[in-house]
């Protein structure tokens, strides 16, 4: 059988994996999130009108046979650790409407297509994510592309540098990659925004603004540690409660090579002088109360790679 978690008796007969009926009634309204992964895939049932069921209840979902039999009867003390594995806490999500980034700013309008950097530098100050592309270092899969999702911010909202800064650590297969090779392409697209579903536009559709930055991503040095830390904190708050043994680390993309697709007709080429020579007043962000945004090149020297 199947080892029962911490504070729960040991699993008895083999029925799905449920809370028991008596103590977890089905229904009653509540909040629903479905989480799904690899290994199956769950239903978690948050109801604030159920004390006696703590307010959760949880129902298996196509889960593999090795764990499709047991029936978990777990004491409410030990639910509230399930609670914190599926659930993200209320203050740790980052990025635009949370932490300290103003929920009631509206996103500024986008730049005229004709002026790509601009539209380039707009897209980098308003996406909180993107998607970052390096070489995997994986036995099976060496040489091949290996994209995965990164948390960034390219300053405090309303005072972008166009330098995007990440958080990163060692434990990351990313951050292997980059050890080895430090190339790497970021993209970032409004379609995390709400500008594209207020126009209809598939995430797809040149119409939704994304760039494609290229370059190499290095450790950011004392020079703009305490910048990169600001940054990326204001918008992704949950990071300062990251564990330090992960021994996360600043980094930044030392852009070579800039790509924006906003319109039919190809990508254009900006250059990263045109990227980095761009200014924004405010009049034309609607940021309330924030400072303008900044041309701040960052250290253009090389620093030493990661690793």
């Amino acid at each position: 059988t199947t080892p029962a978690p911490a504070g729960c008796p040991a699993h008895s007969a083999s029925r799905p994996l449920r809370p028991p009926d008596s103590d977890w009634p089905p229904g009653g309204g509540g909040t629903s999130l479905r989480s799904v992964g690899g290994a199956g895939s769950a239903r978690l049932t948050l109801d604030p009108w159920r004390p006696r069921a703590c307010g959760l209840s949880l129902e298996s979902r196509s889960w593999p046979p090795e764990l499709a039999g047991p029936r978990a009867r777990c004491s409410p003390p030990c639910w509230p650790a399930l609670v914190a594995l599926l659930v993200t806490p209320a203050g740790g999500r980052g990025g635009r409407d949370h932490g300290d980034w103003d929920a009631s700013a509206l996103l500024p309008p986008l730049p005229p297509r004709e002026d790509a950097a601009r539209v380039a530098r707009f897209v980098t100050h308003v996406c909180d994510w993107g998607a970052l592309a390096t070489l995997s270092t994986e036995p099976a899969v060496r040489g091949w592309a290996f994209a995965d999702i990164l948390s960034l911010s390219d300053g405090p909202p309303g005072a972008g540098s166009g330098v995007p800064y990440f958080y990163l650590s060692p434990m990351q297969q990313s951050v292997g990659n980059l050890q080895e090779n430090p190339h790497a392409s970021l993209t970032m697209s409004l379609a995390q925004t709400n500008f594209c579903r207020k126009q209809g536009f598939d995430p797809q559709s040149p119409l939704c603004a994304h760039i494609i930055l290229s370059g190499t991503v290095t450790k950011v040095n004392q020079t703009e540690m305490g910048f990169a830390k600001q940054s990326l904190f204001v918008r992704h708050p949950e990071m300062k409660t990251w564990p330090s043994s992960h021994n996360w680390f600043f980094a930044k993309l030392n852009i070579s090579n800039i790509w924006v697709v906003d319109y039919f007709g190809g990508p254009k080429i900006v250059t990263p002088e045109e990227y980095y020579n761009v200014t924004f007043h405010k009049e034309a962000t609607s940021f309330p109360e924030r400072e303008l945004f900044q041309n701040h090149r960052g250290v253009r020297e090389p620093t030493a790679l990661i690793g």
